[in-house]
């Protein structure tokens, strides 16, 4: 039987620490569908932010004489068949969407810092 001599450097090299954090973060955002989706949703949250701006005119207002227009500047996409802007009511939906969202994060944050504090079994 032959020994192997080895030295204790290569036992004692260990690889850089990378944090998982750092680890998550470069793998999820090597994915270009990844980051294609992000833009969408930051897109979302902005125009829901700032509909109230952004909006030149009640998007639940009728106008019969302006049903089933195709995309335009006035209308970017187009109206349905009351009238209404279709761009106008998505914007207005991603509103109460948004409110919806933080209101389910605060309940949920409630219920889990009282279930800490208080050691309830949740």
């Amino acid at each position: 039987m032959v020994e192997k001599n080895t030295t204790y450097t290569e036992f004692l090299e260990a690889p850089p620490h990378v944090s998982e954090w750092r680890r998550f973060t470069r793998v999820f955002f090597q994915r270009k569908l990844v980051i294609f989706g992000l833009a969408i949703l930051v897109l979302l949250v902005i125009t829901a932010v700032f509909a109230t701006w952004l909006a030149p005119y009640d998007p639940y207002k009728l106008g019969t004489a302006d049903s089933l227009l195709q995309p335009s500047m006035g209308h970017p996409l187009g109206t349905d068949i009351l009238g209404r802007d279709t761009h106008l009511r998505l914007k207005d939906g991603a509103d109460g969407r948004l409110y919806i969202c933080r209101g389910c994060f605060h309940n949920r944050h409630y219920v889990g810092v009282n279930c800490r504090v208080f050691r309830w079994r949740c």
